[in-house]
C-alpha cells in the first residue's frame, strides 16, 4: 500500500521573505507533523531544540511553539476543544512560527511538494522515487524563486538524502550548501553533539 503525503492540504507552506538569508530543507513534512500542523512539528524530531541552540543558546522560543501545537492536538484528539477550535489554535500557532522565522532571516520548506511512501512512515528510504505513477513532485520551482528573491547564503539540508535531491535540481544561487545530521531521533546521535555540529557548521562558515 502506498500512502500519498501533500503538506499543503494543511496549509504547511514555504515560510520566507525577501530578507532571509539562511533556508532549511527537508525532505517532506511527517504524518505527526502534519497533524499537528507545521514542519518538523513531531515529538520525535529534534528540529526545534537545536535551532533554539543555534540562534538562541538554548532559550526555548521554537520548541514552546512546537509544545502549543503539540497540545492543540492532544486537546482536539482528547475532544477538550472542537475541530474549528483546533484549527483557529492551529492557524495562530503557524502565525507565531511564521514571525520568529521571518524575525530571524530563516527561510524554511521541504525539496518534495509531495510524494508516496512505500509503508505508512516517515523514513526518507520509504520515499518512492523512480516510478511513473508514484513519483515524488519536487519544490523546485519555490526554491528557485526563494534563492532568488531573498538574500539567501546558506542552504542547510539535514540530511545526505535530502542533499542529494537538492544537488539534483541545480539551484542557480549564491549560496554555500551545508549538510547537517538529521534532526530526526531515527538518527542514533546525541542531541548535544547535534546543536555543536548545527552551530559550528552554520554560524561558522
Amino acid at each position: 500500500m502506498f500512502i500519498f503525503r501533500e503538506p499543503k492540504s494543511v496549509d504547511i507552506s514555504p515560510v520566507w521573505d525577501k530578507n532571509s538569508k539562511i533556508l532549511f530543507l527537508g525532505s517532506i513534512t511527517a504524518i505527526d507533523g502534519m497533524n499537528k500542523g507545521f514542519y518538523y512539528a513531531s515529538g520525535r524530531n529534534q528540529f526545534w531544540k537545536i535551532l533554539d541552540y543555534v540562534f538562541f543558546d538554548d532559550e526555548s522560543y521554537f520548541k514552546t511553539l512546537q509544545d502549543k501545537l503539540k497540545i492543540n492536538y492532544e486537546d482536539f484528539i482528547d475532544k477538550k476543544i472542537t475541530e474549528k477550535e483546533f484549527k483557529e489554535n492551529r492557524i495562530l500557532i503557524q502565525n507565531e512560527f511564521k514571525e520568529l522565522l521571518l524575525k530571524n532571516n530563516i527561510a524554511i520548506c521541504d525539496v518534495f511538494e509531495n510524494c508516496y511512501f512505500k509503508n505508512n512512515t516517515s523514513l526518507d528510504s520509504d520515499i518512492i522515487l523512480k516510478d511513473e505513477k508514484y513519483g515524488p513532485k519536487l519544490n523546485d520551482k519555490i526554491i528557485q524563486e526563494i534563492v532568488s528573491n531573498s538574500q539567501i547564503d546558506k542552504v542547510v539540508t539535514n540530511s545526505v538524502f535530502v542533499s542529494n535531491v537538492f544537488k539534483k535540481m541545480n539551484i542557480k544561487g549564491d549560496y554555500k550548501l551545508i549538510e547537517v545530521i538529521s534532526p530526526s531521533t531515527s538518527r542514533r546521535v546525541r542531541l548535544d553533539i547535534k546543536k555543536e555540529e548545527w552551530k559550528n557548521k552554520i554560524c561558522n562558515i
